[in-house]
Parts: structure tokens; sequence; C-alpha cells
């Protein structure tokens, strides 16, 4: 077996490995980005080259595995990618390869990466119980919605507007204290929005009472989708539908400002009243998502 790290510009070659093998129940959602390979490709070549790194495992007759991770140093963690294997390996030979890419994964990320996180399939029980074995922590499941543009294009209501600078504190404020370990970085929160990504608020004054954050994955394919990575709404101000109206804020900026014919979510699977919400506007469940945790160096 020869296992390798690849180059940044060789990421895109592995598209068609991902889109052959990353599938159900044997899926890394972490790794599932798109329904072709053309989508996969596209994916892996917008993928900044020092916040990335990527192994493979070859036998003699060609690939047998991949795994991946992206990492923000200022974050300190890491999101991985697979193992994703040749579906025709015996069991034995899988676990060979699952366990050499991950010893060469686990080498290549920096050291200053302490939080490692994994986003697999319900159905991947083999997946699930290697990351076991390797000291991950199972966290709660997560659901992962869809839904599809609807004839009817959504707008976007008058109370919800991009954050202004002078938002921006009491932004971040609630951004941590509802997901203090949330993936985005301040910075991402108060970027500008552009054709990639955007952030709405609902505000009084300077005080955020809500916000939301979508992104569009796969913009140059037939498989572009608008993300929603983060809904979120003041504790003191629930109860008033302020959610459904930054999610139609969302959903009008992917489905009529940019064309794109789905959207995607993920939420909680004991967060009933977010699910019920979704469900209401046309969100069905896609796939169940098991999260895996470690610690190293902590």
């Amino acid at each position: 077996m020869k296992i390798r790290t690849l180059e940044s510009n060789q990421w895109p070659t592995l598209a068609p490995f991902f889109h052959a093998h990353n599938v159900a129940p044997a899926r890394c959602l972490h790794s599932h980005t798109g329904t072709t390979a053309q989508a996969y490709g596209a994916e892996l070549a917008t993928l900044p080259s020092a916040s990335a790194c990527f192994a493979i495992a070859e036998l003699e007759t060609g690939c047998a595995g991949v795994m991946g991770a992206e990492f923000s140093l200022e974050s300190k963690r890491a999101w991985l990618r697979g193992p994703v294997l040749d579906a025709a390996l015996s069991e034995s030979t899988a676990s060979d390869v699952r366990d050499a890419l991950w010893g060469r994964l686990s080498v290549a990320l920096p050291a200053g990466v302490k939080r490692l996180d994994s986003f697999l399939d319900i159905g991947n029980v083999t997946g699930l119980q290697w990351y076991r074995r390797c000291g991950f922590i199972e966290q709660p499941c997560y659901f992962i919605y869809e839904a599809q543009r609807g004839q009817s294009l959504p707008t976007v209501p008058e109370n919800v507007h991009a954050a202004s600078a002078s938002q921006h504190a009491s932004l971040l404020e609630l951004a941590h204290l509802v997901f203090p370990s949330g993936y985005l970085t301040d910075a991402e929160l108060t970027v500008a929005n552009n054709d990639q990504h955007a952030l709405f608020v609902i505000a009084d004054g300077n005080r955020v009472e809500g916000y939301v954050y979508a992104n569009i994955i796969n913009a140059t394919t037939e498989d572009a989708e608008v993300y929603v990575d983060y809904l979120v709404v003041r504790p003191d101000a629930r109860g008033r539908t302020l959610g459904r109206t930054l999610l139609q804020a969302a959903l009008s900026w992917g489905f009529a400002d940019h064309g794109v014919s789905k959207a995607a979510l993920t939420v909680a699977s004991d967060n009933a009243n977010a699910q019920g919400l979704y469900a209401s506007v046309g969100f069905k469940l896609l796939a169940t998502g098991v999260p895996m945790r470690l610690d190293r160096g902590c």
C-alpha cells in the first residue's frame, strides 16, 4: 500500500472517486459536496491550499481510499473528510486503509489544531465504529434538510437587512451566546455580503435580535445550492416569527437573486421547533448525521 499527501492542484482529481464511493449508507457528510463528479471537483478546486489537506491510499489496483480535512488555525479546529474507501475492498483491507490514511493525515494536520470533528451518515456503521476505536466521542445527532425552489419565489422582508458596522458588536455577542463553539470566525460573520455568502439581521437599533447566514455551494455547477449555515434568534425575542422571516430572506437571496434551485440546512435532532419551521416552508429530511469529536493535546 502506498500512502501519500496531495498537492492542492491535485485535489480536484479526487472528484470521481468521491462521487463513486461517498454514497449512502457508507457516506461521510462532510465530504458530500454535490451529486455529480463535476460538483465535487468544483468544490475541491475552491479550497484554500493553506487550510486543507488530503491523503490518498493506493493499491496495485488503483486508489483504495481518501481522507482529508479542512482546518482553521484561528479556531484551532479541523473538519475531517472521510475516510472514503473503495466499496470493493475486503473488510481487513478496508481497516488497514483507514488506519494508514488516519496515520498520514493526523501528522499532516498543523500542531495548532486541537479539535477534530467528523460527520458521518448514521447508516455508516463501520465508519462510526472506526472513529470510536480512534478515540472520537459521539455527539448528538443532526438532521440534514433540503428544499427545492418553488414557482413562487420568496422576497426579502422589509425588516431584514445586511448588518451595519454599528451592529457588528451586538451580532458577535449574539453569535457567541448561542453558538460559543460555532465554526464561523468573527471576521467571516462581519465581512460584507457578496455573491457567495450573505448575512442578514433583524435589529432594534444597534441591538441584533436575530440573524441568518447563508452561502452558495457549487455555484458554477448545475448542483448549486444555498446552504443556511446559521439561523439564530435571541432567546428573549423568540415567539415573534423572526426565524421564519430571516429564513425567508436567505431563501430569497438564493432562489430569487441568484437562481439557485435548492436549499439545505442542518438542525439538531432535539430541536423540534426548528424542525417544524423548516418542514412548514418545504424542507424535507435528507439524511441523519452523527458528529464525532476528538480533542487532542488539551
